[in-house]
């Protein structure tokens, strides 16, 4: 089934509170097992989304859905430019009062 996700990374989705589909919930998926998930969760997203999906996640959405660390390690893993805002920069674009 394609958009299962297995048992073993089901975990990471504890909060869910209905089935989390891998297709219909892509960005919540990549983000929840880059930031959250252990090496074998990894080489499973690796292998259902492939090397460039996961890239164009990172280099989309990184920077807003994961932590500053997180972003930073993947979009060098990927072979993206670090990503360089500091919390305030962050803060005045999502509240500019």
């Amino acid at each position: 089934m394609p958009g299962k996700i297995p048992g073993e990374v089901e975990r990471l989705f504890w909060e869910a509170g209905e089935p989390v589909d891998a297709e219909r919930h892509a960005d919540y998926v990549l983000g929840r097992v880059l930031e959250h998930g252990g090496l074998a969760d990894v080489r499973w997203l690796l292998r259902h989304y492939g090397p460039d999906r996961i890239a164009e996640f990172v280099r989309r959405r990184g920077p807003a859905v994961l932590s500053a660390a997180t972003a930073n390690f993947w979009l060098m893993a990927v072979g993206g430019e670090r990503w360089n805002r500091s919390y305030q920069d962050r803060k005045s674009t999502l509240w500019p009062h």
